[in-house]
């Protein structure tokens, strides 16, 4: 296992394969049970749209907030195979424990309370465990690569190529049967999804290997009593992110301080290894807003868009009527068929030497997100009665063609701004700027809230609204994208450091 295998995927290292399915997997149980989950919350537990957004918005943020812990777990101790394998298990455990809170909740077997309490901790499993399998996956990809293989960029399409394909389905399977055969049957597909990814990993784990180090040449020893440790602050992250999940506030203050921490930790390292990398360090920062601004957008689609699918829109097609959390497919299709086109255009524009900044990229971006949700308004306003489906699939094309111009730009980044020992906490530093995007979607999806009991006009009036407030916030994080665009040309003329990826 020390040398790197020479097996070929697709011209590109065969643990990309096994990384792609794993997360392909994991992807599934993820997003099969986020495309129904504040429908859930609000039919189980009566709550209304603005506390089901905050809760949602809270537990999506710590699914990428743990990144941090994860990173370092694998970066100061125990590598990144042996999390990933941890954090596969408690992604199943916890989807499972979300069946068995829905079952037996449903035959009056556990007092309200529990159910919540059961509901919430298993929220807390899936969410640690993401975060140790999560940002160790896509440093692992990166490391498949010497930093100047140019696969690197590509290595990261086919990713999320391949994620997508668990997005795509996912909806399409769990969505239906919560909304046919019950909220448990919906979980446990969910669950099993992850079994499946975890099968995948332990099988495959023996081609994941590092094209640029001999990992046996370096090997970790960790003593039985440091694993005990390590492992019992896992348990203690789970207990305490089952109680921030239901503390908005207290967790909002808690992503400040992890993002402090790692900011400084991550310009420390960065001075020991000199003037570049320190401005490499500064050049990241200048662009985690992005990311952040990119999922408060983002994640409408299954907060306040799910909401609006569900209430206003007419879901018949040829005939077939789809639930609401099945629309959430429709981002994935986009993906699957736009991505391709758009890699290949991006090469094509890099041979003729006319390849946009990045910064440009993600400007152009949020300007097709900021058009999607207008387009959504538009639907709104010119539907008499329920919006037809034209307009939600419009908005969604739109929206992700925006998603791909952000999103895999971002990941790609890390692995080629920051020094080797510095990628981990880099990775989980961009999980975290993704994270506090999660806990402001939920925020921002308050200002869309239905009141119990408000009439249709009353509903179309206030989504018109709210998709006018998301457009105007795509309009104005295309400027700073831009802004930042000029002041990295600024930089680069005075000093020419290492460049932002374009």
């Amino acid at each position: 296992m020390g040398r790197p295998s020479a097996a070929m995927f697709l011209n590109h290292p065969r643990g990309l394969a096994v990384l792609v399915a794993l997360k392909i997997w994991e992807l599934f149980s993820y997003q099969g049970m986020r495309a129904f989950l504040v429908l859930y919350l609000i039919a189980t537990f009566a709550l209304g749209d603005a506390e089901a957004a905050v809760l949602f918005g809270s537990y999506a943020s710590l699914v990428l907030a743990t990144a941090v812990f994860g990173g370092l777990i694998a970066d100061r101790w125990l590598g990144a195979k042996e999390p990933m394998i941890v954090g596969a298990c408690l992604i199943m455990v916890g989807h499972l424990g979300l069946a068995l809170e829905n079952f037996l909740g449903g035959r009056g077997l556990l007092q309200p309370e529990a159910i919540f309490d059961m509901f919430c901790g298993s929220l807390a499993v899936i969410a640690v465990g993401t975060g140790l399998l999560k940002p160790n996956v896509l440093n692992l990809i990166g490391g498949l690569y010497r930093r100047d293989d140019p696969r690197r960029d590509t290595g990261y399409y086919l990713y999320y190529i391949g994620v997508n394909i668990g997005s795509f389905s996912a909806p399409l399977v769990c969505g239906y049967l919560s909304s046919r055969y019950g909220w448990a049957y919906g979980f446990a597909a969910a669950a099993l999804g992850m079994a499946a990814g975890l099968l995948v990993l332990v099988l495959g784990r023996r081609h994941i290997v590092s094209a640029e180090q001999d990992e046996s040449a370096t090997p970790r020893v960790i003593t039985l009593r440091h694993r005990l440790g390590i492992y019992a602050s896992v348990a203690a992250a789970i207990a305490l992110a089952a109680l921030l999940i239901q503390q908005g506030v207290v967790l909002a203050m808690l992503l400040a301080a992890t993002l402090m921490f790692g900011a400084v930790y991550l310009l420390t390292v960065a001075k020991a290894h000199g003037n570049e990398a320190t401005a490499a360090v500064w050049g990241f920062f200048a662009v985690m807003p992005v990311p952040a601004l990119f999922v408060i957008l983002f994640e409408q689609f299954s907060l306040s868009v799910n909401l609006f699918a569900d209430r206003l829109v007419d879901r018949d097609f040829f005939g077939a009527t789809f639930a609401a959390p099945q629309l959430l497919s429709l981002n994935s299709i986009c993906v699957l068929v736009v991505l391709p086109l758009l890699a290949m255009a991006w090469a094509a524009l890099r041979e003729r030497g006319v390849d946009p900044a990045t910064t440009t990229k993600f400007a152009v971006g949020f300007a097709l997100m900021a058009i999607g949700f207008l387009v959504l308004t538009t639907g709104v306003v010119a539907s008499a009665g329920r919006v037809d489906l034209k307009w939600v699939v419009a908005g969604y094309v739109l929206i992700t063609v925006g998603e791909l111009c952000i999103a895999p730009l971002t990941y790609a980044m890390v692995g080629k701004t920051l020094p080797k020992p510095l990628e981990g906490v880099g990775m989980g530093l961009l999980q975290l700027s993704f994270s506090i995007g999660n806990l402001c979607a939920g925020l921002f999806a308050t200002l869309g809230a239905v009141p119990k009991g408000s009439s249709d006009i009353q509903i179309k009036e206030i989504y018109a609204e709210f998709f006018v407030m998301a457009s105007l916030l795509g309009v104005g994080a295309a400027a700073f994208c831009l802004l930042i665009g000029r002041w990295f040309a600024a930089r680069d003329a005075r000093t020419a450091p290492q460049r932002l990826p374009a």
